[in-house]
């Protein structure tokens, strides 16, 4: 986690998370692209921190330097300024952290099980992956 802003006299905050480069993803894009990290990092602040989550975000620190994520779409007026989009109904919210949880379960297990296939996002690779020589996985 690169950062945590707390909301001053709570125990209410959102986590953001530094990208080097210009992209970054929507709450929409978190979930169909199956990435984890914002999702596990607000589990981590939850359950772990003791801080109840308002959102994630990732940071481009190039570009344009936008900030896109999750956040509840209750605590729009706490944590002002994000896409309309990426403000998301509780239910739907929580829905997703979830599904993150289920998913990262799923990969441990696989792991712990010796199961270590490439299994690129999508069934196949991205066509930025300078690997694309010695893998066997087709190129996008």
């Amino acid at each position: 986690i690169d950062r945590i802003d707390v909301a001053p006299f709570t125990a209410r905050g959102i986590v953001q998370d530094y990208k080097s480069g210009k992209s970054v993803h929507s709450a929409r894009a978190i979930d169909a692209e199956l990435r984890l990290q914002i999702p596990l990092y607000m589990l981590v602040l939850r359950d772990l921190v003791g801080i109840e989550p308002l959102g994630g975000v990732y940071r481009a620190l190039a570009g344009r330097r936008a900030a896109r994520g999750m956040l509840r779409a209750e605590s729009e007026e706490d944590v002002p300024g994000f896409s309309k989009r990426d403000y998301l109904p509780e239910d739907e919210f929580w829905t997703q952290i979830e599904t993150a949880r289920t998913r990262a379960a799923t990969y441990a297990r696989r792991i712990q099980a010796g199961d270590v296939r490439h299994d690129p996002k999508g069934d196949e690779c991205p066509a930025w992956c300078d690997l694309w020589p010695m893998c066997r996985v087709p190129r996008a």
